[in-house]
């Protein structure tokens, strides 16, 4: 037998799910600028948004995030950068003992038809850099 609540599930201390409290934001978001929609001055065709990150798994989290408000948001993943770093263990006898290291760079360039103006206020309102502090964003 199954129960039915008639009672709301978020009262008393539990919250939405966030996917809920997202496009919610979303939604205001968008409403709150419609006025720099309408103003010509600030309509560019393309927007591009350079991501760099030492992490696959946090670009991709920002690129959704930011696939949120623009659905038709083109990817071009460019070349990783490697660098690679050899130290010595024991610099004093031992010059076989090495450990070697690489830092892996990624970056991803995006084109979105929503203004560069809007893009800002989404990323400030978001707190997409927070959430993510290896991440890099360039807007052109």
């Amino acid at each position: 037998m199954v129960e039915q609540r008639t009672e709301n599930p978020w009262v008393g201390g539990s919250s939405p799910p966030s996917d809920i409290l997202t496009i919610s934001s979303v939604l205001v978001f968008i409403n709150l600028l419609k006025d720099i929609l309408l103003d010509k001055n600030t309509v560019k065709k393309t927007t591009k948004i350079i991501l760099q990150g030492f992490e696959h798994k946090e670009l991709k989290h920002v690129f959704q995030q930011l696939s949120m408000l623009d659905t038709n948001l083109k990817i071009i993943r460019l070349p990783k950068d490697i660098k690679r770093f050899t130290v010595l263990r024991s610099p004093h006898v031992n010059k076989t003992a090495r450990e070697q290291f690489e830092m892996v760079t990624y970056k991803w360039s995006l084109y979105s038809s929503i203004p560069k103006v809007i893009m800002e206020k989404y990323i400030e309102t978001q707190r997409i850099l927070r959430k993510n502090p290896s991440v890099s964003i360039v807007l052109k």
